[in-house]
């Protein structure tokens, strides 16, 4: 089974007819939000911020919670750390709050990066144009991409049964399965499986990296990441998997 997460453009633009050539079907797990607004993934914008700040520009200062945190954006390395120590950082906050932070980055940092050009969402008409593809499967992955064992019980239920009903409502279909935001164990918990059962879902994937055994709950599937492998990589890697 091959699976996409997010809902980006390139899930209709390239996978598609590649899939549809070979006849290999698939799901994407969508998340709402961004489609919905027409945004950026923000974990891609932060991306373009910081690795895509000028040499010249030595340190960045980010205020995340009251606390002032200093990175050194000297070298393309120290860049790319930068950003994964602020991807760290901003997961766990809501909305409005990482927002404010990416438009302060933005403040100190926008005049020398260039604006991004890959990347982004589906639209709402690419969606529906995706998921008429017969062997195109849409799934639910929040509305919002947040970790769902950080939030409460209401905002949790929130994000699992709006994404489904957003979802649903927007390609007028059920919408029976679920993808876990970030997706690793300690990501989403016992109340966070609890909830998507609660909702209708018929089942939902992790990004725990595994084969799926005959006894694994349907509620927490494991799934193999792909990288920028070669083709042959990738097979070793799902032998080893099956083989373990």
């Amino acid at each position: 089974m091959v699976t996409f997460d997010d809902g980006y453009a390139d899930n209709l633009e390239v996978a598609e007819p590649i899939a549809s050539a070979i006849g290999v079907p698939f799901t994407v797990f969508v998340t709402g939000e961004p489609l919905s607004k027409g945004e950026l993934f923000w974990w891609d914008e932060l991306a373009t911020l910081v690795v895509g700040a000028p040499d010249r520009k030595a340190h960045l200062v980010v205020n995340i919670r009251g606390r002032a945190r200093s990175f050194s954006l000297k070298s393309h390395d120290r860049r790319i750390r930068a950003c994964l120590e602020l991807h760290r950082l901003l997961r766990p906050l809501e909305g409005p709050e990482r927002r404010r932070v990416l438009h302060g980055i933005a403040a100190d940092l926008v005049s020398d990066v260039p604006a991004a050009t890959e990347g982004r969402p589906l639209t709402p008409d690419e969606l529906r144009r995706l998921a008429s593809a017969p062997d195109v499967t849409v799934g639910a992955h929040t509305m919002t991409h947040r970790e769902l064992s950080s939030l409460s019980d209401e905002e949790r239920v929130a994000e699992i049964e709006g994404s489904k009903r957003f979802l649903g409502q927007l390609l007028e279909r059920r919408v029976d399965f679920f993808s876990y935001p970030f997706g690793r164990a300690q990501d989403f918990d016992t109340a966070s499986i609890e909830a998507v059962r609660a909702a209708g879902y018929r089942a939902a994937c992790s990004t725990v990296q595994a084969a799926v055994a005959a006894d694994a709950t349907r509620w927490a599937l494991p799934r193999v990441t792909v990288y920028n492998w070669q083709a042959e990589d990738l097979l070793d890697r799902i032998r080893r998997f099956l083989h373990a």
